[in-house]
């Protein structure tokens, strides 16, 4: 696995998420927590039937920003290790879409600067996510845009 540098890892990637490579990116020493986030494609948006999401950004643009959004978290906690993975391209319900981890040297650091950084993720990251329903529409989400709606 490629690192950005010895503390942050951010990728943008169309293969399925691992856990455990967050995981083991985030092992360090100093660490007496690593705390992981894993967002899945849920089955249902709305109270309507999800089938599945197709996830779309320009990686070069996303990545660069979701370093950004990770070197941000570094300057606000004393984090020791961070590592973000967002996936693109068709996802089925249940996969993971992102994953988020986090090590630091208590576990109260950990928890808000992987919560603060998925925050960041969902209102910055410039990656748009087609949802198609089971009911045969269609619709473009963005987080804080409104949805487009497509029959």
């Amino acid at each position: 696995m490629p690192e950005d540098n010895e503390k942050i890892f951010a990728r943008i990637t169309t293969s399925p998420l691992s856990a455990d490579s967050a995981y083991q990116f985030c092992l360090s020493p100093e660490n007496g927590a690593v705390n992981i986030f894993i967002g899945t494609v849920r089955n249902e948006f709305g109270g309507r039937p999800v089938e599945q999401i197709d996830y779309q950004a320009y990686p070069d643009m996303a990545e660069k920003i979701l370093r950004t959004i990770l070197q941000s978290a570094c300057g606000q906690w004393p984090l020791n290790k961070v590592y973000a993975v967002h996936r693109i391209g068709l996802l089925k319900v249940t996969e993971a879409s992102i994953v988020v981890a986090v090590g630091a040297g208590h576990r109260g650091e950990a928890f808000e600067a992987c919560r603060w950084i998925m925050e960041a993720i969902k209102r910055d990251l410039p990656v748009w996510k087609k949802e198609f329903f089971a009911d045969g529409s269609v619709e473009w989400q963005h987080a804080g845009a409104t949805a487009i709606s497509k029959k």
